[in-house]
């Protein structure tokens, strides 16, 4: 049986109709109400639902990346084409998957609750396809990299803050909610429990308490040269303060926009080192460099407790479940990728 395209049509605002209640596909209020207009209700009520942590980074890909591509487009002309469109493009400007995943997923839910308040037919992001690429792994910094950091910041009076990224592993957020009582220089550990975030709106940081996950309750071995260091510059820098990673003399947590932004970065240019080089890199050197020093992937992933080894070099931590043979172990590889 042949079908005329009018007749494909009719059948479609039929269904539509249906789907709406009755109501023609294009007497929609999705008509009058722009992505941004519905947003903004929408990510209001997010904010009551989710952690503070949880919205801040939510927030930053509405205002990033969907705003701009949607903002002002009314709802009911968001096509599925539209969206894949979208994603297809991010792929192309090199955005990773584990960033792609979250936009779509924020974007998916807008348009699923507008189609749930009958404002447009169905979710046009349902049919959307992130595109298939391979692991896009970032390439660890060298040893000759993680020395220039070393020899650039080593006048700086937070010099300690290059060998906690790069031989710690710790990520920015728990370097500045570091204190000198998680340090536990007589059993040689540090104990990781909390990270100290920043706002992505207002920039302002806040305390978030990581003990909830395994990755973030953790202790990190301490080996021979980063205790030596430690301990110098506890000396020098940490006498009656509260915190590692201070503001200026005053006993405050410095917050991780500052660190990463004005101090990192200066070293980092200063060392000529490419933009890639972060604060988070040092995460990257740190599990690389431990593999290299012969430590054995299951133990490394049994550190990070994470359920495979594909995380191995974005995440490093400690686990007290760790034997003793598995411990010095660690402790001896440390010790190699300090030097």
């Amino acid at each position: 049986m042949n079908i005329t395209q009018e007749q494909l049509n009719n059948a479609v605002q039929e269904a539509l109709k249906g789907a709406l209640g009755g109501l023609p596909a294009m007497q929609t209020q999705g008509n009058n109400i722009t992505l941004k207009e519905f947003g903004a209700g929408f990510m209001k009520d997010k904010k009551n639902e989710v952690s503070h942590s949880t919205y801040a980074k939510s927030d930053s890909l509405y205002r990033n990346h969907i705003l701009p591509a949607f903002g002002e487009m009314q709802l009911s002309a968001i096509m599925r084409q539209d969206i894949q469109d979208f994603v297809n493009e991010l792929a192309a400007e090199g955005y990773s998957m584990e960033t792609m995943k979250p936009i779509k997923g924020l974007l998916s839910s807008i348009l699923k609750t507008a189609a749930g308040d009958r404002l447009i037919p169905f979710n046009p992001c349902e049919a959307v396809k992130l595109p298939r690429m391979g692991r896009n792994k970032k390439a660890a910094p060298t040893k000759e990299q993680y020395l220039k950091l070393r020899t650039v910041s080593s006048s700086h009076r937070l010099w300690i803050v290059i060998p906690l990224l790069f031989i710690a592993g710790l990520r920015i957020g728990e370097l500045c909610y570091l204190t000198w009582e998680d340090i536990d220089f007589k059993t040689r550990h540090i104990h990781v429990h909390g990270t100290y975030s920043t706002d992505n709106g207002t920039g302002r940081g806040y305390v978030k308490d990581t003990t909830k996950t395994e990755s973030g309750m953790r202790f990190i071995p301490i080996g021979k040269e980063l205790y030596k260091m430690l301990k110098a510059y506890r000396a020098k820098e940490g006498k009656g303060k509260t915190y590692v990673i201070t503001l200026s003399r005053e006993d405050r947590r410095m917050n991780p926009n500052t660190l990463r932004g004005k101090i990192f970065n200066a070293w980092r240019k200063k060392a000529g080192l490419p933009n890639s080089i972060t604060p988070h890199s040092g995460r990257h050197y740190c599990a690389s460099m431990l593999l290299r020093s012969g430590m054995n992937p299951e133990t490394l992933r049994k550190i990070t407790g994470h359920k495979d080894l594909s995380t191995l070099l974005d995440v490093y931590g400690y686990s007290e479940t760790l034997s003793d043979e598995e411990r010095a172990g660690m402790c001896n590889a440390l010790d190699k990728i300090s030097a």
